[in-house]
């Protein structure tokens, strides 16, 4: 069975064998694997195709049908035309189960019909279906190298549904009260430097971190944001966050010590590493370093210049 992907770099195969598409031919399956087998007619392919200019070349879409046909055709054997066109009109003959596009949106749907733990074990098995394009929290570039104003603006809308059902994922395990695994989880999806502007995203780990129990932990995930948002945004940071940071600042003076008061977490370190060490990456990769105690003490906080690592050391208190 054939198979289309556009959910990274777009191609076409079937087992051993790989089509070979030029750029323009790419961008023409694109739009037609996401009609899902539907007719597209001819002045829709050409605004797609040629977008930035004000004609499209004479039998110009006629052309790009005829070549991509062609490097179908193998693959298709005797399965028929792979384009076939009538009324000035073309679709791409495929089940909905051959294009990984496809599949993620019939197992999204699925999952938003399904509830709690049930409904975040669907979701998850859609975002596979990005494979390893599919990684930070928007998934990476869908239609990889495809130019214009058709493919960024259907690149933005699949960025969109990957993190919308990242963010459903992350939500359950905190519902389900997961808040070491939140915090790793959100640890790996920051790599993506537009995560840190996601206010959904950062409240989420915020949350988490503050709820394993080290609020200052919680304190420097906020002020990266608000560092980012500041440089890269030019705006402060979002009004929901500044009062989430409050209440935590607030939580934490209530209840003093309490960053390194359990003393029943996990002895390999807070996070589950061996060694305690918690490593974020800004949008500049520039990182910040967290090294937690596992008994109780002061925290000595040593604060560098602007744009250098940040590091949190806790001190022991001396034996009695």
């Amino acid at each position: 069975m054939i198979n289309f992907e556009i959910l990274g770099r777009v191609t076409a195969s079937r087992g051993d064998w790989v089509a070979s598409l030029t750029r323009q031919q790419q961008h023409l399956l694109s739009v037609l694997v996401l009609a899902g087998g539907g007719p597209v007619d001819r002045p829709s392919l050409e605004t797609a195709l040629w977008d930035e200019q004000l004609h499209s070349p004479e039998g110009g879409v006629k052309r790009v049908v005829s070549e991509l046909r062609a490097r179908l055709e193998p693959a298709y054997r005797d399965a028929g035309d792979p384009i076939p066109g009538a009324s000035d009109t073309y679709r791409l003959r495929l089940a909905s189960d051959q294009a990984d596009v496809l599949r993620f949106r019939a197992k999204l749907a699925e999952a938003r019909r399904a509830a709690g733990p049930r409904s975040t074990d669907l979701m998850r098995a859609a975002l596979e279906e990005w494979g390893s394009d599919g990684k930070g929290l928007y998934g990476g570039r869908p239609l990889s190298g495809l130019p214009g104003h058709w493919a960024d603006a259907r690149r933005t809308a699949l960025r969109l549904e990957h993190r919308d059902a990242v963010i459903h994922c992350l939500e359950q395990d905190l519902r389900e009260g997961r808040f070491d695994r939140l915090v790793r989880e959100c640890e790996q999806l920051a790599d993506e430097p537009d995560a840190l502007h996601d206010s959904d995203f950062v409240q989420l780990w915020v949350t988490a971190a503050h709820r394993t129990g080290l609020p200052g932990r919680a304190d420097q995930i906020l002020r990266l944001a608000e560092d980012s948002a500041r440089r890269h945004l030019q705006r402060p940071l979002d009004r929901r966050l500044q009062e989430l940071a409050e209440r935590i600042r607030t939580d934490s003076t209530r209840t003093p010590g309490r960053a390194m008061s359990d003393r029943d977490r996990n002895r390999d370190g807070t996070d589950g590493n061996r060694d305690g060490r918690v490593v974020f990456n800004n949008y500049d990769n520039t990182t910040v370093a967290m090294q937690t105690a596992e008994a109780s003490g002061n925290m000595t906080f040593h604060m560098p210049a602007k744009d250098a690592p940040v590091k949190v050391q806790a001190e022991e208190e001396p034996e009695a």
